[in-house]
């Protein structure tokens, strides 16, 4: 492996971002670390030891070689993470490149020749009808199929689950987080979240499921979730920075053990529904759920 392929490699994984002092600061691609120059040798050593390469003329050269990458042209990076599903790690947003906060998720596309009815099933027996389900599938459907909310922007649409606990909404949670991946849901234990210094940053995936909801009509917190529910970006400020425009791709699910009372007659935003249904026995609410859990984990 020569100079030249060694060089290669390192721009296919880092990144330039800075200078401080005489040294140069390059980011990580793979491990998100900043690091200068000499940090690539060690990188360099072991691509050349697992050639079967000459480790020992590269050590007795990297004071050259070290020149030398100083002086090469890396892609310069925007610490700045922008959410593109189905892109690579650093990805080119309006001629800047950009770290990627999507990671592909565990369950890959699925087998066509799966059972997924048991899935439709739950959904069907929990909101108490076939349409309801339907139009929460159609939905889940639509986010998957088409993951560039770009140019494909999200249904201005949020949901209101509400219902006993017990009932599988932890479990609705789970399966469309090993489905769409850990990086495309972000998770807030109460509407509290979103009002923090840096609320607009789990608006920044596909889903936003906020577990606990108790929320006022004409509230502040009401009012924040009417406007990021209907809109794909908006102007707004993060902890200790400026005020700037943010992506909002994400689709709001919330749960709750009671019906909502701050929904305003007619708003169409929000699908809302009971997700419960009543068991003859403890001992059949038991059964099913196993049975259905260990249909998922098989």
């Amino acid at each position: 492996m020569s100079q030249d392929d060694l060089i290669k490699l390192l721009k296919q994984r880092f990144y330039y971002l800075t200078e401080q002092g005489q040294h140069r600061i390059y980011w990580d691609s793979v491990t998100g670390e900043k690091l200068r120059t000499m940090h690539l040798f060690n990188h360099c050593y072991e691509w050349l030891k697992q050639s079967n390469g000459d480790t020992d003329a590269l050590a007795a050269e990297w004071p050259q070689f070290q020149k030398r990458i100083s002086g090469e042209y890396f892609t310069p990076i925007v610490l700045n993470p922008k959410y593109r599903p189905e892109q690579p790690k650093v990805v080119n947003v309006s001629g800047n490149w950009h770290p990627n906060s999507w990671r592909p998720p565990k369950v890959k596309v699925p087998d066509q020749k799966l059972d997924y009815s048991p899935f439709v099933e739950h959904l069907r027996l929990m909101l108490g009808s076939k349409p309801k389900a339907n139009y929460l599938l159609d939905q889940l459907a639509y986010r998957y199929q088409n993951p560039d909310h770009v140019n494909n922007p999200k249904p201005h649409i949020a949901f209101f689950l509400y219902g006993a606990p017990g009932m599988g909404k932890g479990t609705f949670l789970k399966v469309i987080t090993n489905v769409f991946g850990e990086t495309a849901v972000k998770v807030a234990p109460d509407q509290a979240e979103l009002k923090g210094g840096s609320s607009v940053d789990l608006w920044k995936r596909t889903w936003l499921f906020v577990e606990e909801v108790d929320v006022r009509q004409g509230s502040t917190d009401y009012n924040k979730i009417k406007t990021f529910v209907g809109a794909t970006t908006a102007d707004a400020a993060r902890k200790n920075e400026h005020v700037s425009k943010h992506e909002l791709p994400a689709q709001l699910i919330m749960f709750s053990n009671s019906a909502p009372t701050f929904i305003e007659p007619n708003d169409r935003r929000f699908f809302i529904s009971k997700f419960e249904t009543e068991f003859d026995s403890k001992e059949a609410k038991q059964k099913y759920f196993t049975d259905y859990h260990d249909w998922l984990d098989g």
